[in-house]
Formats: structure tokens, sequence, C-alpha cells
């Protein structure tokens, strides 16, 4: 799992909709690679969404195998922490005027995610992405549609599962985070797996492996 503030968060911009540069993905995927919390298959997805202007501070791939330590699918938290930390490395409170609109930010991410099913006329599996809120506390999270972070229910849905399941709700959702995330990237959307743009292989590579 990935939790962690970035000094210079993206601001909602209103062209979200138009592919980033290759300089402004990079930029991103080089700032996340510098995370020794971020799982490996989400990061792609975390910058095109940076590289597009939405703030993350949360994300996960879904770890179906470590249950009840984790979810078994794919989640990213939307918008920006109260706590960042300067340039200087001193956690401060944001203050309140940096922070993001969530009435904006559920807009632009609904837009992308219509504008993509544009393209692909329509999902091939239920569990495709939606915004789903946490809690009372205003935030929301990227999941798979039916897939809702957080909350005692989630261990009672993952034992009734079982691993065989908790697998099975991974893989599907990937198949559509997958395309979703390439096409964010860069327009496209082959299938499979997203790789991102090779970058300057003197930039550390640190990934973690699990989520809390």
């Amino acid at each position: 799992m990935s939790q962690v503030s970035i000094p210079w968060l993206p601001r909602l911009q209103k062209n979200h909709l138009e592919v980033p540069s290759r300089a402004t993905l990079e930029r991103w995927i080089r700032w996340h690679r510098g995370n020794p919390g971020m799982d490996a298959r989400v990061l792609p997805l975390v910058a095109a969404l940076n590289a597009r202007g939405i703030p993350t501070w949360g994300s996960c791939d879904g770890h179906p195998d470590t249950f009840p330590r984790g979810v078994w699918y794919p989640w990213v938290y939307l918008g920006d922490d109260d706590i960042i930390r300067d340039r200087r490395g001193v956690l401060r409170r944001r203050p309140e005027a940096l922070r993001v609109d969530p009435i904006a930010l559920e807009r632009a991410v609904w837009e992308l995610i219509r504008a993509w099913y544009a393209i692909r006329e329509e999902p091939k599996d239920e569990i495709y992405p939606v915004i789903s809120p946490l809690g009372i506390s205003g935030s929301q999270a990227l999941v798979p549609h039916g897939c809702f972070p957080g909350g005692g229910a989630h261990r009672v849905i993952g034992r009734h599962l079982g691993l065989k399941g908790r697998r099975d709700i991974y893989e599907r959702a990937w198949r559509e985070f997958d395309p979703f995330t390439q096409w964010l990237m860069h327009g496209t959307s082959p299938e499979g797996p997203v790789s991102p743009p090779a970058i300057d292989p003197r930039v550390a590579v640190r990934r973690g492996t699990s989520c809390t």
C-alpha cells in the first residue's frame, strides 16, 4: 500500500481529459518509484491520474492471498491528505486554500471514466472502475464496482468468497483497470497488463508488495 504525501500535488485542471505529455507522466512515475510503499501494478494508474491533474493519497494493487490483511482488489484514494511533508521534510497541516474541492474532483474522475467507456463501448465485466465514498470523511476512492474499502463487512465477505473467489475478483478487476490505465496514460487501450514508459535507469526503483 502507498500512503505518501506529495509536496507538489497536482491541481484539478480543465484539461484532465487530454492525454498527458510524456515528460509529465515520467515525472510522476519517477516520484512514485521512489516510494518504497508503492505497489507495482497500481503505480502506472496512480501516475496517470496525477499526470492528468487528479490528486491521490493512497493506493493498493489488491492482495487476495493475504486476507484478512488488506483487501483483494485494487483501489486508489482520491484527493489530498490533511498532512503534507514540505520540501524540507517537515510535516505540517495542509492549508485550506490548497485543499481540492471534493465535488469538482468527483466530477473530473467521473468524466474520465465516462470518456473511457465511450471508447470501450461497454464494460466487459460488472467489476469496472467507479468512485466510492469513504465513510463520512468526504474522501473518495477509485475502486471496482461493488467493492467498497473499509468496514467490518470486508472480513465477512472475504471469508465467504474464499481464496478462489478473491483471486477471481482481483483478476476481473484488473482486466478493466489495466486498459483504463493504458488509456489514461496514452489515449490507447491494448489488452493486458500495463507497463509504464521506460525512464532513466539511474532512477532507483523501490516497490512495496503488501497492503495494510
